[in-house]
């Protein structure tokens, strides 16, 4: 038999008639299944990101009685579902705890064994259970004061659906005085009306045999004292009630105002499902995920979605989506987008730049974001139609956030600058400073209660660094932004070496803080245009050089504001000057090697009027620089001395005036992290698009070129950079010679007739290595008419400098007479002295032509200390000696070295030796008028002290002078080692120095410590005697009143008179001194000169035996 349609659960039994029998089959259960009955989820919507899990936990709806069963037993408070005494309309009154105190109350829960009235009750496990208890009306709870004589206690609903069977059970025990009564009641509509008793007194609902109950007072559920006694009652409602969703039982305790009647209730349950039931989920297209009461769940799209969870019931499911039950789930994607690395090909620009980011956007689907090229193939997810997780009406709100970190991966002295241009759009564009970020979008849903769920993603940026420092004339320039070097009524300097490529009419750019647009208005550039340099300022000032420059060479450009006069200088010479205002403030970029273009529609990052070129060693002091201090510093880096003071780096001698932090800014040109970073000063300057790095081969100093060896100073590539440089001590842009470079040599090379009129002029000299050789076109030997080297400020000579000829070494303050023809007063700007380096371990040579007559006497002094001397000189106690300074300059060849003089003690010399012999019976030291003191070669001679020797050569076989060389560290500075005494004391000295001497000035500084003129002893040479008494000599004298020439003593015997002494006493020459009040002789720089003995007007001369006559006899 087919039954259809069946809605509702049925029982069902066969009934069977036999003629007047009747027999039944048992009963058979037709359960019902609803289809719309869903499970019920511990949440109804997730918030997560994508790549999380949700855990998931449902429970079937298909009687689940849970919360019936666990808080029937009473044993924890306030259980979930249950009701005491519920009014429509009215406050709660949660589940007390109140009858502990044995006291009057409603129903509450206690524990046993407690005393209410004159009954004990307690349970047998000693449990807690629920209790009502006396004439609890006007009693309070909680906020509440209950005013009635009744209360009740309501179960949680609970469902019969996929029951077999339905019944409630309890334990109870009750006490009723008259008056009182109990009852219970069940509802089918969740608890919204009673309408029937379920008293276990009713026909139908009590099950137990024997157990009946009377609810109505005078009465009691047994005798005793009910510890434990309560009694098991059971009520079936499985005819009336059974495939029902919606019951709900009510217990009402009535206590009619009597004070000792009670009912007690534990344990109460009803049965829960016996159906084959799994929860079945799927995604928001319908696709099963997984089965199970409880689910972790990874979504596989971004999106705002839905997870069904649908009961299966014996494997069968509706055949819709009636009976699931659906998750809302925002599943956020923080995708950053790809890394970026900004473009430097083609018209790319390095820099500062700006990239378009592409995050993901959650206002789209997937799909939608995939089209945008917001995706990324490898990450696992699905690619979906699902509606993105962000919209309006949303619960919450929603935002992403861009944040970024620079990553100081090189030796940057500041943090990067970089902006967004809207921090909140995934489409933002980022601007930043070259350099490496790491960017992070960040979203965050605040949900409804305030929570959030942040979700991240990292991706990297790479902006492109300017590789070095460069001026393309094109876009290339570096950026000190709008706050920094506004020069503002100050004092200040601005120099730089520049180079550039090409000659153009257009304005180059060399350093500028104005708009390139308003050339006549605020601000100020140093430009060159048209080949002139020249400097502008505010309201059209401007100060321009009359003199072009090429783009063949390196120049040093700069200009001074001392308050009210600007200089302008190239290569140190001051080619204009004006007066004019201080400079006023401006907020236009500072920049080097260009302008700042302001323009409205792009205020920033815009510039013109660029160089083409290179530029090095650039500089911005906050004082006016002198001319001095610019000469000083122009062929060098410079350094801080450590204490506060400038000090080059090639010439280690502090600039007078200046201290380190007069310097606003110093660029050696030194890029790092794509800055100009600073050797002094805090301001860097950012590259812009410089690609490539320039060659640094600015004159700081001029090197020579080891490539080659033996060419003259004069010739293009004995310089290392002859291509961009000039020689050094070339003339300047106005004809003026340079006098103040700076010279680093490492190789062997010629002055021939470099550098002005006399030689060579050079602030420093660095000789590394090599030799240097000083003469002048013709003989290479001693009738070389010579060369001078003056070096005003420094020295350092490892090498050697050859002074040929008449050459010599001028170590001087740079300066000149203004008195012609006197030349008494020396002016100079100079204050340090000449110097040459203490550690030094080259030489000097220099020949000098001495007395050849074996018989006649040489005065001379050494212009050089002990060749290999490393000690600090002294000039109190340095020496030298004859045989360590004085060698053999007869048998000497283009290759060899000078010899080393041997000595005899024999009367004569022997220059027939190789090397010559000179006796030690002629060498000699007067110190006093009455101390002639005879030394050996090896005996110390203090450094200004003359000596006597005797020549080599036999007069009746040759009448040559002989030739000696001088090798050693040259003599330079004060010496203050030799002490004269009073009344004519007489002292045999000589000049110290590798350069003429002014007799006028000796004479000037020692005063009344002599008698005010020098003697030159004249040998006439006519006697070939060693006998001084028939020896023909005489003194010339030389003061400044004029000159007088010597007197032979024996005039019989030949001439009379001869030369006359000149001013300047020359290299090596011996002369006596005569004391008027005695004291310390002074030598020193100042009486240097660079006169040469062949000049005849205002020269020195070189006093020495004339030639002598060889008689009839002598053959």
């Amino acid at each position: 038999m087919d039954y259809m349609n069946i809605l509702k659960t049925t029982l069902f039994r066969v009934k069977i008639d036999v003629g007047s029998c009747v027999g039944y089959s048992p009963t058979m259960l037709v359960q019902v299944i609803p289809p719309d009955i869903k499970p019920s989820i511990d949440f109804d919507t997730a918030y997560i990101c994508i790549g999380d899990d949700i855990t998931v936990n449902a429970s079937s709806e298909y009687a689940n009685n849970i919360l019936l069963d666990e808080g029937g037993l009473f044993n924890q408070a306030n259980p979930e579902g249950w009701r005491l005494n519920y009014v429509v309309g009215e406050d709660e009154i949660k589940f007390p705890a109140s009858a502990d105190n044995e006291d009057v109350s409603i129903w509450a829960e206690t524990n046993g064994p407690k005393d209410f009235g004159s009954l004990t009750y307690d349970t047998s496990d000693n449990t807690k259970f629920a209790i009502a208890f006396g004439d609890f009306s006007g009693e309070k709870y909680g906020s509440t004061t209950w005013n009635e004589t009744w209360t009740t206690m309501e179960t949680p609903i609970f469902d019969s659906r996929g029951l077999e069977e339905l019944y409630i059970v309890f334990d109870q025990a009750y006490y009723l005085e008259a008056g009182a009564s109990i009852k219970i009641e069940i509802s089918t509509d969740g608890g919204v009306t009673y309408p029937a008793d379920i008293n276990p007194l009713d026909p139908g609902y009590n099950s137990v045999t024997g157990a009946a109950h009377n609810y109505t007072g005078p009465s009691t559920s047994g005798t005793g004292t009910h510890n434990g006694g309560f009694v098991h009652t059971l009520i079936d409602l499985t005819d009336d009630y059974l495939g029902q969703s919606n019951l709900r039982v009510r217990f009402t305790f009535e206590g009619g105002g009597t004070t000792n009647s009670s009912w007690a209730i534990d344990n109460i349950s009803v049965p829960d499902q016996h159906v084959d039931e799994v929860i079945e989920w799927t995604d928001e297209f319908g696709n099963i995920i997984t089965y199970g009461f409880t689910a972790t769940i990874t979504p596989v799209s971004p999106g705002h979605q839905h997870i069904g969870a649908t009961s299966l019931i014996d494997q069968c499911r509706s055949v819709d989506d009636i009976g699931t039950q659906r998750i809302e789930v925002f599943v956020d994607y923080a995708y950053a987008g790809t890394d970026l690395v900004s473009d430097v090909s083609g018209d790319g620009e390095c820099g500062e730049t700006s990239v378009i980011l592409n995050a993901y956007d959650n206002e789209k689907s997937s799909n939608e974001n995939k089209l945008d090229d917001a995706w990324d193939d490898s990450n696992g997810f699905t690619l979906s139609d699902i509606p993105g997780s962000v919209y309006s009406g949303m619960p919450g709100t929603f935002e992403g956030t861009w944040t970024a970190v620079p990553n100081l991966t090189c030796a940057a002295s500041t943090l990067l600058d970089f902006s967004f241009s809207d921090i909140h759009d995934p489409k933002s564009t980022f601007t930043g400073e070259a350099g490496d970020y790491t960017l992070t979008w960040t979203t965050v849903r605040t949900l409804p209660d305030g929570s959030q769920k942040i979700c991240t993603d990292d991706m990297n940026v790479t902006i492109t660094n300017c590789a070095g420092v460069n001026f393309d004339g094109n876009n290339d320039y570096v950026d000190f932004k709008a706050t920094n070097y506004n020069l503002t009524n100050q004092d200040f300097s601005i120099e730089a070496w520049i180079r550039p490529d090409i000659n153009s009419t257009q304005i180059q750019t060399v350093f500028s803080k104005r708009n390139a647009n308003n050339l006549g208005g605020l601000g100020y550039d140093l430009r060159l245009t048209d080949r002139i340099i020249s400097f502008n300022w505010m309201n059209g000032g401007n100060i321009s050089s009359p003199y072009q420059i090429d783009n063949d060479r390196w120049y040093h450009v700069g200009v001074t504001f001392d308050g009210g006069t600007y200089k302008l200088y190239i290569d140190g010479i001051e080619v204009a000057s004006k007066s004019g205002q201080a400079l006023l403030e401006t907020d236009f970029d500072c920049m080097l090697g260009a302008m700042d273009d302001v323009n409205l529609s792009f205020p920033y990052g815009i510039a013109k009027n660029f160089f083409n070129g290179s530029m090095d060693e650039v500089r911005i002091w906050n004082v006016a620089l002198t001319e001095n201090q610019l000469r000083e510093t122009m062929n060098q880096e410079i350094n801080n001395d450590g204490s506060g003071g400038v000090i080059g780096a090639k010439v280690p001698i502090l600039i007078d005036g200046l201290v380190w932090s007069d310097l606003e800014g110093y660029y050696r040109m030194d890029e790092s992290c794509g800055f100009l970073t600073p050797t002094s000063g805090v301001i860097n300057g950012k590259l812009r698009n410089i690609f490539d790095d320039q060659v640094q081969n600015a004159p700081i100093p001029y090197t020579s070129n080891t490539g080659v060896n033996g060419q003259n100073w004069n010739t293009d590539n004995t310089w290392t950079h002859f291509d961009v440089w000039d020689p050094p001590n070339s003339l300047g842009v106005d004809g003026t010679r340079i006098d103040w470079n700076i010279v680093e040599i490492s190789n062997d090379i010629n002055s021939a007739e470099a550098g002005g009129i006399e030689g060579i002029t050079l602030l420093g000299l660095i000789s590394n290595s090599g030799e240097l050789t000083m003469a002048a076109n013709g003989a290479m030997d001693e009738t070389n008419s010579g060369r001078m080297l003056w070096i005003t400020h420094y020295l350092k000579l490892n090498g050697s400098i050859d002074l040929v000829g008449e050459s010599q070494l001028l170590q001087k303050k740079y300066g000149y007479y203004n008195d012609p023809p006197f030349n008494h007063n020396y002016i100079t700007t100079q204050l340090s002295e000449s110097i040459l380096d203490e550690d030094s371990t080259g030489y000097i040579e220099r020949d000098q032509q001495g007395q050849g007559n074996l018989y006649n006497y040489d005065f001379r002094s050494s212009p050089v200390d002990n060749f290999g001397t490393v000690s600090p000189f002294d000039e109190d106690s340095s020496t030298y000696t004859i045989k360590g300074v004085m060698f053999d300059g007869i048998n000497v060849t283009a290759s060899d070295e000078p010899k080393e003089i041997t000595f005899n003690t024999l009367h004569d010399g022997n220059a027939s030796t190789n090397p010559i012999q000179i006796s030690t019976r002629w060498l000699y030291l007067n110190r006093s008028a009455a101390s002639w003191t005879r030394i050996c070669p090896t005996c110390a001679i203090k450094i200004g002290e003359g000596f006597t020797f005797k020549g080599s050569i036999d007069p009746l076989v040759s009448s040559d002078s002989q030739n000696f060389v001088f090798k050693g560290k040259p003599n330079n500075g004060t010496f203050n080692n030799l002490t004269i005494g009073t009344n004519w004391d007489s002292y045999l000295v000589g000049n110290p120095y590798p350069s003429a001497m002014d007799a006028d000035q000796f004479i000037i500084d020692n005063g009344s410590i002599i008698q005010g003129a020098v003697y030159y002893y004249h040998d006439f040479g006519t006697d070939n005697t060693h006998l001084t008494t028939k020896a023909s000599y005489g003194y010339a004298i030389y003061s400044l009143a004029g000159s007088v020439q010597a007197i032979n003593r024996r005039p019989e015997n030949g001439p009379n008179g001869g030369k006359l002494p000149a001013r300047y006493i020359p290299v090596v020459q011996g002369f006596w001194v005569y004391g008027l009040n005695g004291g310390t002789l002074k030598f020193n720089n100042n009486q240097r000169t660079s006169e040469f003995v062949t000049k005849t007007s205002s020269g020195s001369v070189l006093f020495k035996a004339a030639k002598s006559k060889k008689s009839a006899q002598e053959g």
